[in-house]
């Protein structure tokens, strides 16, 4: 058995701590030379405890034409325990030459609790942070040792497959939440401004305006037909639409929430087309989507997870690495332990 770090963001951090991530997936690294041409010639099959603990999960990758092979090894065995690495904060003093490895102070800002290197702690403590007042430092999980770690999980299990063959379970596994989902897209969906959806009474075209561009309409349509009676409606927040929709003068975006109509055709579009993690307006329509009540019950609801954990997986993955490049990846099945 061997410990081993593992890099981890906030979110999964928050669900290890609510115990609903059980699971983790990681891109198997190939080598340089070998594209993603190659498939596995033998097929990858899971390793569990019935399995010999010193023998080292692995699989073979053939050419495209099936001539050469090459062993893909993984970096984690069955009863390896891994150390979740996360954004930390850090007690150092500079020029503090009489300072050991011993007085070295991690602090965790969810527990208020304060570690040292030599394994003491002294829980519900809220240390000065500021940099003026005090030398804590916030430092970033790449580099958190082993001894200011708080999460532990052994691994119980592990299998090599597409990204893409996740099953809702494992989506469950992973720890994906609707919450999880809107952080993951909260600060590209923040880029697009809606405006208040406006429409003219006593006209048959049916448009729909922000509402500077109603007025100027209205404005338009007394002018040519002052016999005519018109009136501005709607401009008081969210109307359900049947997918997103645009002014009809200048384009704005405006504000309305989905049908379950629209759910499915986005869900339907966003299957066909790919999700772009980096587009507003698709952040914004899935936003719009976890707003309805699809995502924990009725038929759309495991389209609707998987929609999920695809743009939470694009929120982090690396190019190359995404969503629709179907990568093949280490899943590990991990349990609970105390250190």
């Amino acid at each position: 058995m061997a410990e081993k770090g593992m890099l981890f963001r906030s979110p999964m951090i928050r669900a290890f701590q609510a115990k609903r991530k059980t699971q983790a997936r990681r891109v198997i690294k190939l080598p340089h030379w070998m594209d993603q041409g190659w498939q596995p010639s033998i097929r990858p099959k899971p390793w569990g405890p019935q399995e010999d603990d010193y023998e080292w999960p692995f699989f073979t990758m053939s050419d495209p034409v099936g001539t050469t092979g090459s062993v893909v090894r993984c970096p984690y065995k069955v009863g390896d325990v891994i150390w979740a690495r996360e954004t930390w904060w850090h007690y150092k003093t500079p020029g503090d030459s009489q300072r050991t490895r011993s007085n070295e102070q991690a602090w965790d800002p969810y527990t208020r609790t304060v570690r040292w290197a030599n394994g003491q702690t002294i829980a519900d403590c809220e240390p000065d942070l500021t940099r003026e007042s005090g030398p804590w430092r916030k430092r970033p999980s790449i580099h958190m040792p082993r001894w200011a770690a708080r999460i532990f999980r052994e691994i119980t299990g592990i299998r090599a497959e597409r990204l893409q063959d996740i099953s809702d379970a494992d989506i469950d596994a992973e720890g994906i939440t609707k919450s999880v989902v809107e952080a993951a897209i909260a600060k590209v969906s923040a880029r697009v401004e809606a405006y208040a959806e406006h429409w003219i009474i006593g006209t048959d075209d049916g448009g729909s305006y922000c509402g500077e561009c109603c007025e100027k309409e209205l404005a338009r349509l007394c002018k040519c037909s002052p016999e005519g009676d018109y009136e501005v409606d709607g401009g008081w927040g969210d109307t359900e639409s049947d997918g997103q929709s645009f002014c009809e003068t200048c384009g704005k975006l405006l504000s309305n929430s989905y049908t379950d109509y629209a759910c499915e055709s986005e869900l339907d579009h966003f299957e066909e087309h790919g999700f772009d993690i980096t587009a507003p307006l698709d952040c914004d329509s899935l936003e719009r989507m976890l707003g309805s009540q699809v995502w924990g019950e009725g038929e759309l609801a495991p389209r609707m997870k998987r929609l999920g954990f695809s743009a939470v997986w694009d929120s982090f993955a690396k190019p190359g690495e995404q969503w629709e490049d179907n990568r093949l990846v280490w899943a590990y099945e991990m349990k609970e332990i105390e250190r």
